[in-house]
């Protein structure tokens, strides 16, 4: 499963790529999907729809803006909403995005997180 990744969506959010790809290397090294409770399973697939909507819903203004320095003002409000809605479900930054990167890297937590998306978007 590969989920978009708002990380770079939300650019500030990781640090680069050459972290990004660290952080995955790190991921596999210390999270085993199997032993993720199926509660943060259920936080990040519900902070992923609201963080997708928020995506979604936030792209024309920001590529209505007419200056850069309104582009990146714009940029961050997102990146603020799209954290504080992280938060709002119970899940930390680096929580979020390392459930994130894992869903992306290995295809059994995936799988786990399309079953999750599937049964709230159902509901």
């Amino acid at each position: 499963m590969n989920l978009p990744v708002f990380a770079q969506d939300l650019p500030q959010a990781t640090g680069g790529k050459e972290q990004t790809a660290q952080s995955s290397q790190t991921l596999r090294l210390n999270l085993d999907a199997s032993t993720i409770p199926a509660e943060k399973v259920s936080q990040f697939a519900k902070a992923y729809l609201q963080v997708l909507a928020l995506i979604e819903g936030q792209q024309a203004q920001l590529h209505a803006a007419e200056t850069e320095v309104e582009f990146h003002r714009k940029e961050r409000e997102i990146q603020d909403q799209a954290f504080a809605i992280i938060e709002q479900v119970g899940l930390t930054k680096s929580e979020y995005l390392q459930l994130l990167n894992l869903a992306n890297i290995d295809p059994e937590f995936g799988e786990r997180v399309a079953v999750q998306l599937q049964e709230i978007s159902s509901k």
